[in-house]
Order: structure tokens, then sequence, then C-alpha cells
């Protein structure tokens, strides 16, 4: 087998991404970190007799946590507003419909060139809970708010994956052409 060479395979590396969120404009900038969405697809296990067999659950979207550096002015005020406007009027006690507070939310993957080489599409996200962080005298540390996002399912796009599969010799591919055919990829 072939060595892996820098030319035909690109890492992900976790710092590079932007997250693009309408309900708070500026969260590209003050979003430190995102986690990825995960999917559950817990087994059911039916029993009969001496032996079991299993089969695929209901498709769980795990929720995501957005971690966020807390700049005056800004991140705490966006956060309130994001609360107050979408989700409920706190002071009137009131709740909003998911027409309002529903938002899509895009976190692109970027390559070293920052062209975007992958998308995550989080469809229907919403807040289920904000922790706007912690004060502490004893510390030297940047207030750090975390939302979690609740959301229906999520999407992905690969925009360069088949471009990318179809450049590297079949014999190199190995499982990754197994995985890059069964996508119309190269292979």
């Amino acid at each position: 087998m072939a060595r892996l060479s820098p030319e035909n395979y690109n890492p992900q590396v976790s710092f590079r991404y932007k997250i693009q969120f309408t309900a708070l404009p500026d969260v590209g900038f003050y979003g430190k970190g995102v986690t990825l969405p995960v999917v559950d697809n817990t087994p059911l296990t039916l029993e009969y007799g001496n032996t079991q067999m299993k089969v695929k659950g209901k498709t769980k979207w795990n929720d995501i946590t957005l971690t966020c550096y807390a700049y005056e002015r800004m991140t705490m005020d966006q956060l309130w507003n994001y609360l107050n406007d979408l989700h409920q009027d706190v002071i009137q006690g009131t709740d909003e419909y998911g027409s309002t507070y529903k938002k899509d939310i895009i976190i692109q993957l970027l390559s070293p060139s920052n062209t975007v080489v992958g998308t995550w599409t989080l469809i229907g996200a919403f807040m289920s809970q904000i922790n706007y962080g912690e004060l502490d005298w004893s510390t030297e540390e940047i207030v750090q708010p975390q939302i979690t996002i609740a959301y229906d399912y999520a999407k992905f796009d690969t925009t360069n994956f088949n471009g990318i599969a179809a450049n590297i010799p079949a014999q190199n591919l190995g499982a990754l052409g197994a995985l890059a055919g069964a996508f119309g990829g190269g292979g």
C-alpha cells in the first residue's frame, strides 16, 4: 500500500470552521467552539426463545453546544435579545411559536486556504439552554457563555468530496474507495 501524501489527503482540523446563525449576527466572531452533530440510532433488541435480534431504533439528533467569548456590549446583549425576542418575552411571560424561534444554523468546514470543503446545516435549530458563564474573583479568565442548541435534524454537504476522491488513484483508496463509490465518488 502506498504512503499517505499531503497532496492527496488533507485532514480536517478542528480550528478551521465558520458558524453562521441569523439569530446571533456576530457569532462568527465571538463563537469560540461548537460541537458537531451527533446522530443516535439506539438499537432495539427483539427477544425470541434463546436468541436475540437487533434492529435500528428511532433516529435522534443530539443537541450541540456553542461556546462563546463574552465581549462587552456584544455577546451578552445578543444572547439576551435572542432569548427575549425569539423565544419568550421574559417581562410579559409569553412564549413564541416555532415559526418565530426555529432558525437554521450553518457550520462550514474550511480548508487551509479558507474555502468551504463541507457544510453542516442544522434544520429547525433553537436554544434549549443558555449558560451565561461564571464570574470568579480568584481567576484570570474570559467569561465563556454556552448555548445548548436543539434541532430537528442535520444535513451535510461535501462540496469537494467527489473531486478529491476522483483524483486519488483507486489502489490508494482501499476502504475509502468503497465508501467513495457508494456515494458516487471515484474509486
